[in-house]
């Protein structure tokens, strides 16, 4: 699911209702892609998730590297559990083994906690180191320093 880091950004830094809207919107565009489940099962499974976790964003607005791929697992796996209850509500056959809940429970989330941490959490450093205004200033430094030794 690579919406999970996403949502989860959208949880720690927006409202209630505005995490609502997200988790419908993504979910909406999961239902218009899959053709055998109902319409409306992601959009109604995305919400339940961001309900059950939104109110434990607090617990992760600490700036630690590892916070808010933790953060994308979690959803991740309370997407998953979620969904599994909705299938078994709608009368599907969900076939839970061994299998399922290795992939499913375990290394989607993990991988989903990667995808954060490479597609999100590393480029936000990477802005915000580049963007402090001592980094821009040494960087100058550094390119006059660099203009004046190949024009000498």
């Amino acid at each position: 699911m690579t919406f999970a880091p996403l949502l989860t950004y959208v949880y720690a830094r927006y409202s209630y209702a505005g995490s609502l809207w997200s988790s419908f919107l993504v979910g909406l565009y999961f239902d218009l892609m899959a053709s055998k489940l109902p319409l409306g099962f992601y959009s109604l499974s995305y919400c339940i998730a961001a309900t059950l976790i939104y109110r434990y964003r607090r617990f992760f607005l600490v700036e630690k590297w590892w916070i808010f791929p933790m953060y994308s697992a979690i959803f991740s796996f309370a997407t998953t559990v979620v969904q599994i209850i909705l299938l078994a509500l709608f009368n599907a056959k969900v076939p839970i083994g061994f299998s399922m809940v290795l992939s499913d429970l375990l290394i989607m989330p993990i991988i989903d906690a990667l995808f954060a941490l490479i597609f999100f959490n590393i480029p936000f450093a990477g802005w915000k180191y580049l963007t402090n205004p001592s980094q821009i200033h040494y960087w100058k430094e550094k390119w006059q320093q660099i203009k004046i030794r190949l024009h000498s």
